[in-house]
């Protein structure tokens, strides 16, 4: 063990995931997040809107959850203003 985790886990099935939440699928923090999560040997997941960006085009998530929109700046007008973009 490399002691990142609990002793225990691998008897779990507990592995560690990065999830990356991005509306365009490319915010710069997100993908360089989720670049460096993969190159630590995490599952990486990445959920975003549209088409989802470059998380889905450059592969940067094991799995990829979008969330398919013709035009995705009309969920960011939906949401409310205390919220950050």
């Amino acid at each position: 063990m490399d002691g990142s985790r609990p002793a225990f886990a691998w008897l779990l099935g507990i592995e560690p995931v990065a999830i990356g939440i991005s509306t365009s699928g490319g915010s710069a923090h997100i993908l360089s997040a989720l670049a460096e999560a993969r190159k630590r040997g995490l599952l990486t997941v990445g959920l975003a809107v549209y088409d989802g960006g470059r998380i889905v085009g450059e592969r940067l998530a094991d799995h990829a959850v979008v969330v398919r929109a013709d035009y995705y700046r009309a969920y960011r007008r939906s949401r409310p203003p205390y919220t950050t973009p």
